[in-house]
This record gives structure tokens, C-alpha cells and sequence, in this order.
């Protein structure tokens, strides 16, 4: 991702699933599927890549190389709930801290809990059962086993909680909703806000709706049986042609989170959208980012400059200072060739055996790296090997020698 095209208006999710899919990548993973679909391959990239936004883990948005800006947010107005709150409270609130807050509900409730587009045919094998989606109900959706849209937790007796999901405790961070009491003095407003905001992104079409006839998708009667899922919404992130609901554009600036300590490409009036835990003014001024943003480096578009680059650059200067640039940051902005690697043991049949031996060893490699049990040991000719490694000590010289 880190050399991946890049523009001032971002770059659609279409161009983005052409730049991150190798066409010797998909011929090795698909050499025993009869299918080879190399359409449910490149869905699985862009689910994996750009599709899950993690909180913690790393990629390449909290790494700090992308982020996702969504163009039908920008003419999003503050809602007028909103605003009487504002001007009751005393508090200035713009229009760009609504659009802010419609981003972070985007990222950390669609993405990060994986409510986005359904799989393709034939995509499944290509991912992992932790990447599986499903869409969102309307928080006022009665049906069981159905993840909905947050709202204010409130126990029985009509007393609010003071676990809150993320949604609510960012919202009652920015509004200086700093205390139990003053959720629960506020609790139809602070469910009126979030609501608004659900509406807002239908309205938008930034969502889309699962539809009866929808036999493709998330009602797909082979997968999602008796209508499960109608009427539920999911970010469509898929890179199919003309899918215009997000670009994706490099990261110029970024906040840091106090607590996590990770690169942030937007704040809710200031605060971390990794704000977690229990309602009180400790936590929120916990989770208060620094005003001043810090400045990320940008790659120089020739390769043979990025060396220089790295060892001068004033920005990467400063995150190393700061302990945000890691070994893995300097290797992201290299272009290196993919590797390859198969499994060469008894394990496999002697005709993959063979096929594997001549892709590793011709000219110019199908293959690059080969874990090898004793079967590569006798017998095997290899003309030229970059470097050997062995992850356990050979038993004999003689075993030393074959595998040397």
C-alpha cells in the first residue's frame, strides 16, 4: 500500500484492487483450483486490505500510509437535534465535526466489526472465517441474532450503564457529556444524535440495503435462509467498477492517540475514536488528543531515491523519534520483488513434488522459496540458491553436506 497509486482525490477502490492484486500471486494460491476465479481472489484482497478497518492491529491505515474519505460525507449538515443541543450546551459545533463523527461511525462500527459487502462466488476459500461479514440492523430492530446499530445501554429500572459501546462514549466525549448523570439527564438526545447519524449515511447511499431480491448477496437463500438479513445495511467496499462510495488517499497528517499511542487520521472534537471504558471524566481526558498534528513523510516517486530518502527525510526524523517508525515502515516503502514459497515434503504427491522442483529451479522462478523436509535432501539438483537456512540441526555431516 505504501507504493500504491496515489492522487490528490484519492483513488478509487476499482484502481486500488488492480495496483494490490499479482497475477504470479493468484496463479500460485489457485495451481490446485480447478476454478481459478481470479474475480472472488481480488474480492478477498479488498476485504482484507481496505475492507476491515482494525482498531489495534496493525495495516496499512493505522501504520499510517492511507486512509478512507468518503466524498458523500462532505455535504452532510449538522442534524437539528444536534444543533439545539449545541446551542443550549454553549458549545460550537460545525459541520466538518458532524462529517468527523460520521467518518468514526463508518470506521469503527461498519468496518471494524465487519459490516460490509457480502462474498463473491467462489471468495470464501480465499478468507479467513475471522474476515466473514454480515450486515447491521436499525437499532429499533427487534429480530434475534442480528447485530444492531448502537444506542445509549440502558439497564432495567431505565438507569444508563456506565459501559457504553464506542459510538456513544465518543459522542459523549465531543458534547462534554462527561458523567454518568449527565447521560442519563441526556439519554433521548444522545439516542436522537446516533440515530441521525444512522439516517444520515442511509440518505447518503453511503449504506446499502438488503434487498428481498437481493438472491446474490446477503440474501442469498443458500447462505442466509428465511430472509434473514432483509432490510439490514452493509458498506459496500468491493472493488467492482464504478463503486464510488470511498477513495482512498495517503495520509498527510495525522493525531496520535494518547492511550494506544496509534497514528489517527480523524478526531471527534479532539477526541480518539479508540476511546474504551466506563463513563467518567478520567477516561476522557484520557483519551484527548494533543491539538497539533504531526506531519507524514511522502515517498519520492523513483525507487532508486527511497534509501536517501529514508536516512534524510526530516518527517521520518521526527517518528522515529517519537517511536512510530518501525522496521516495518522502512520496508513498506520499498519495492521489492513478491516471494513465493511452497512446501516441498512427503507430504505433497510426487507429481507436485516435480512441478514445484522445476518452478523453483528454471530461469526466471515461478517460485522463490521452498520449505523443504529430507525430500530435497538426495537426488535433487538446484542450480542456483541465494541462501540456505535450516531450522533444525542436520543429524549426520554427511546430512549437513546433501543439505548444503
Amino acid at each position: 500500500m505504501a507504493n500504491a497509486p496515489s492522487s490528490p482525490d484519492g483513488v478509487s477502490l476499482y484502481d486500488i484492487s488492480e495496483a494490490i492484486y499479482n497475477q504470479a500471486m493468484f496463479e500460485h494460491l489457485s495451481n490446485n483450483d480447478g476454478a481459478k476465479n481470479k474475480n472472488a481472489y481480488k474480492a478477498a484482497l479488498i476485504r482484507g486490505i481496505i475492507g476491515r478497518r482494525p482498531a489495534y492491529e496493525t495495516n496499512a491505515e493505522t501504520m499510517g500510509f492511507i486512509y478512507l474519505d468518503y466524498p458523500a460525507l462532505k455535504s452532510a449538515k449538522i442534524p437539528s437535534i444536534l444543533a439545539d443541543y449545541a446551542d443550549k450546551t454553549g458549545l460550537i459545533i460545525k459541520d466538518k465535526d458532524w462529517q468527523d463523527y460520521l467518518k468514526l461511525a463508518i470506521d469503527y462500527v461498519m468496518r471494524l466489526n465487519n459490516h460490509i459487502q457480502p462474498l463473491v462466488d467462489d471468495e470464501k476459500k480465499y478468507v479467513r472465517d475471522s474476515n466473514l461479514s454480515s450486515p447491521i440492523a436499525a437499532s429499533d430492530d427487534t429480530r434475534e441474532k442480528l447485530k444492531r446499530w448502537p444506542s445509549v445501554n440502558v439497564k432495567e429500572g431505565g438507569k444508563v450503564s456506565e459501559q457504553q459501546s464506542r459510538l456513544v462514549v465518543l459522542l459523549c466525549a465531543g458534547l462534554g457529556i462527561h458523567t454518568i448523570d449527565q447521560l442519563q439527564a441526556n439519554v433521548r438526545i444522545v439516542d436522537a444524535i446516533i440515530t441521525e447519524a444512522w439516517n444520515t449515511l442511509i440518505d447518503k447511499k453511503v449504506f446499502t440495503k438488503v434487498k428481498a431480491d437481493d438472491t446474490d448477496g446477503y440474501n442469498n437463500p443458500r447462505f442466509y435462509p428465511d430472509d434473514k438479513y432483509v432490510d439490514c445495511y452493509y458498506l459496500d467496499l468491493s472493488g467492482r467498477e464504478g463503486n464510488d462510495v470511498c477513495k482512498i488517499k495517503r495520509l498527510q497528517e495525522a493525531w496520535i492517540c494518547p492511550v494506544s499511542y496509534q497514528l489517527l487520521d480523524t478526531t471527534f472534537r479532539g477526541y480518539s475514536p479508540l476511546i474504551v471504558g466506563k463513563i467518567c471524566e478520567k477516561l476522557f481526558a484520557k483519551y484527548k488528543c494533543c491539538e497539533s498534528k504531526i506531519t507524514m513523510p511522502s515517498r519520492p516517486k523513483d525507487n532508486d531515491e527511497v534509501a536517501s530518502w529514508q536516512e534524510n527525510d526530516e518527517n521520518i526524523k521526527n517518528l522515529k523519534a517519537i517511536g512510530l517508525w518501525t522496521d516495518r515502515h522502512k520496508y513498506s516503502y520499498h519495492k521489492t520483488p513478491i516471494y513465493l514459497a511452497a512446501e516441498h515434503s512427503a507430504q505433497q504427491s510426487k507429481k507436485l513434488l516435480r512441478d514445484y522442483t522445476k518452478a523453483f529451479s528454471q530461469k526466471n522462478p515461478l517460485l522463490n522459496v521452498l520449505h523443504c523436509s529430507t525430500t530435497m535432501e538426495m537426488g535433487v539438483d538446484i542450480g542456483d540458491i541465494d541462501v540456505v537456512l535450516m531450522d533444525t540441526v542436520p543429524p549426520t555431516a554427511a546430512n549437513y553436506l546433501q543439505r548444503v
